[in-house]
């Protein structure tokens, strides 16, 4: 940001934010420059924010406009100061009674910027306020449609804004903008306000009569007598004398604009000294012969509407003052509608009045929106209870779904609000269901039925139990779990309402089991079982237990290691159930071992032994410990370093157990004569070898020579006897 430093300033007292300043901070860039200056938007003022401030810097040339514009509002402000404080004293302001001066002289001030002196002035920045410029406004074709179709009292009370500003300036101040024009004025649409800017290039008139001088550039709004002297290929310096008449001329062509958006001779090629003084020596405005050649002939259709609207839309003192002015003040500025006259013929045009307030009909019996109009005057505000501000319009369509009344309250800038009402009624009669029935009575199993019906005058249709809105549809599909009285109901689109019902039933019966078996009551072995069913087309859920939900019809193998009961239950969709069951059991016979031996059952130490078995109808067979796991038969070879016990676990596939131990002791080998160990170590031999002969048959060979000493034979060893 930019800074200015004050040495010097002259509040206007309309502000208390903006009573003084020293340091003005700005942006970097301006956002417009004219002839009299360069415009910044105001950032801060002596560190502080305030209401937002455009800075208007003045351009000083060989002419003297930045002193001569800096002195012409240093002087309005001690004007605008005194109205101001006399207007305090009567309980409101200046900017309360003349809310067009929103952008007069806030602040003015000398000081220096960028190392050189400067002079300026602050106003309010009345973008931040809701406000656009004018002549951009008519630069935008949708927004100069959207400003057209505003009510012609609307637009009045934009131009009566206008004039009082310029009655207050002219009358009481003689101040002479003597730069009216579309950019000069800002209009907030929203709330249907208008404001003045540009108050450095007027001057001011020391009385009535007085006819300062200024500097001017050659617009459409300007008065004749301007337009002449700038005309004058001798005035170089753009130097003319205004007075206050001349500001009469460009207010009307303004008022003009508020109601047109265009110029009052807009019909013209061009708006200029000659073709306007041929004009008016063959028409009075507005008429116009269409081959007067300084006509527009692409205009034809827009000034047909132009003239009509003058003749039958806009109220008649309105069109004679413009008559007025145009016709003979363009040569006689005495002549012109004064600000005086414009505030009768607007008073007496707005004086507060409801003069219609009416619908297109009382009685509502469709869903069309009523269409609403109104016309009033003299409107400060203008609502209608339950819509809120219609100020900005002239009719509305609105919604009806019920007995109305509406009210329309004008409240004028001063006295009592007046109202007006309208009552709408709407149609009563219910609307007729000519039936609603179902396709079915009883339902047997999960097959949706379907609803139907015929309603006329119906809004809405809904039907309960969970079905919901139904509107434009002529039947629904559903599927009750219990008997079910479905309700329509109808409504019309102002709430009254029809219904009927219809029943629907739903089976009590369960669904049939067809069959439920198995291909054998008994397991032997570990072949599963095979368990088939089917049930009837009733059956929503099937559940087989133990085993879980399951088709209506099907087969299923099962392995199975102990006595179960199957139960197989068949739900309808309905919740009435049917159940059977059966039983399929398994084996409880052991395994047999058929054989189990270890030989030697004693050995020497070191030396090997057979341990040999048969079982049968065992799943598993283990022999702990040493062998784990085994087949149903054979035999193993072992070495014995100690005294062993082993045991062969045998199991069935359904869990039932048969085991059997044996031993194989070591042999201990003494060098004695006999004694009564050898006595017992015969009778121990003697025993397996009684044992083996019976067993003989069933050994397999194993190429090594197991069999036993015979009784008589004597093992011996070398040098030892073995006893």
């Amino acid at each position: 940001m930019k800074s200015i430093t004050v040495s010097s300033m002259v509040s206007t007292g309309l502000d208390p934010m903006l009573s003084g300043a020293h340091a003005i901070e700005i942006d970097d860039k301006p956002f417009a420059q004219g002839g009299f200056g360069i415009v910044y938007r105001a950032r801060r003022i002596d560190g502080r924010s305030v209401t937002p401030q455009v800075i208007k810097l003045f351009l000083e040339d060989s002419q003297g406009l930045a002193s001569r514009g800096f002195a012409t509002i240093q002087e309005l402000q001690k004007r605008l100061s005194q109205k101001n404080t006399e207007l305090l004293q009567t309980g409101t302001s200046l900017l309360g009674r003349y809310p067009a001066l929103q952008a007069a002289p806030q602040l003015s001030f000398e000081g220096f910027f960028e190392g050189r002196h400067v002079a300026g002035y602050s106003a309010n920045d009345l973008t931040q306020f809701g406000f656009e410029e004018f002549g951009r406004l008519l630069e935008d074709g949708q927004k100069v449609k959207q400003f057209q179709a505003l009510p012609h009292v609307l637009k009045m009370r934009l131009a009566a804004q206008l004039v009082n500003a310029f009655d207050l300036l002219s009358a009481h101040l003689r101040f002479i903008h003597a730069d009216i024009k579309a950019e000069a004025l800002f209009i907030d649409l929203k709330n249907v306000r208008l404001a003045i800017i540009d108050f450095d290039s007027g001057a001011l008139a020391r009385d009535p009569c007085d006819t300062p001088t200024t500097f001017g550039t050659k617009q459409d709004w300007l008065a004749p007598e301007i337009v002449r002297q700038l005309d004058d290929p001798r005035n170089r310096s753009r130097s003319v004398k205004v007075d206050l008449l001349s500001d009469v001329w460009s207010v009307n062509i303004a008022i003009h604009y508020l109601f047109f958006c265009v110029h009052p001779l807009f019909f013209l090629t061009e708006i200029s000294t000659r073709s306007i003084e041929e004009y008016f020596r063959r028409f009075q405005w507005p008429d116009v012969d269409q081959n007067f050649h300084y006509f527009r002939r692409e205009y034809a259709s827009a000034y047909s509407g132009y003239a009509r609207f003058l003749k039958t839309e806009l109220p008649h003192e309105v069109v004679r003052r413009f008559a007025f002015t145009i016709n003979k003040g363009y040569h006689d500025p005495s002549a012109r509608t004064t600000y005086g006259q414009w505030k009768t013929v607007l008073q007496t045009i707005n004086r507060p009045a409801i003069h219609r307030f009416a619908a297109d009909r009382t009685f509502v019996s469709d869903g069309r929106p009523v269409h609403l109009s109104w016309e009033v005057t003299g409107a400060s505000r203008l609502e209608i209870d339950g819509i809120g501000n219609v100020a900005n319009f002239s009719s509305m369509d609105v919604p009806v779904r019920q007995d109305t009344v509406f009210r329309l309250v004008l409240t004028p800038e001063s006295g009592s609000a007046i109202s007006e009402n309208v009552r709408i009624e709407v149609d009563k009669q219910p609307p007729k269901i000519h039936f609603f029935h179902s396709a079915e009575t009883l339902l047997k199993k999960a097959t949706p039925v379907r609803v139907s019906w015929k309603v006329t005058g119906a809004e809405q249709l809904e039907i309960d139990h969970g079905v919901g809105d139904v509107s434009g549809r002529t039947f629904v599909d559903v599927l009750p779990k219990s008997e079910t009285v479905f309700k329509l109901t109808a409504t019309t689109l102002f709430g009254v309402s029809a219904t009927a019902t219809v029943r629907v039933q739903v089976s009590t019966a369960p669904p049939a089991i067809v069959f439920f078996q198995s291909d054998r009551n008994l397991l032997g072995d570990g072949r599963p079982v095979n368990l088939s069913w089917e049930v009837s087309d009733e059956a929503h859920h099937v559940l087989i237990s133990g085993i879980g939900p399951v088709s209506r019809k099907g087969t299923l193998s099962i392995f199975q290691k102990c006595d179960t009961a199957y139960v197989l239950t068949a739900t309808s969709y309905f919740g009435h159930s049917s159940s059977t069951s059966l039983r399929v059991a398994v084996s409880k016979a052991p395994p047999v071992i058929e054989r189990f031996t270890a030989w030697p059952p004693v050995v020497q130490e070191g030396m090997g032994a057979v341990v040999s078995w048969k079982v049968d109808g065992a799943e598993s067979v283990r022999i702990e410990p040493r062998f784990g796991r085994v087949p149903a038969e054979g035999q193993r070879t072992i070495r014995v370093d100690k005294e062993e016990q082993f045991t062969l676990k045998a199991t069935t596939y359904f869990g039932v157990v048969t085991s059997r131990s044996v031993g194989i002791r070591l042999l201990k080998v003494t060098v004695l004569g006999v004694s009564s160990q050898s006595k017992t170590l015969q009778t121990t031999l003697n025993t397996a070898h009684t044992d083996l002969s019976a067993s003989r048959s069933t050994l397999p060979h194993t190429g090594t020579n197991l069999v036993p000493p015979s009784a008589t034979s004597r093992p011996y060893s070398k040098g030892k006897t073995l006893i």
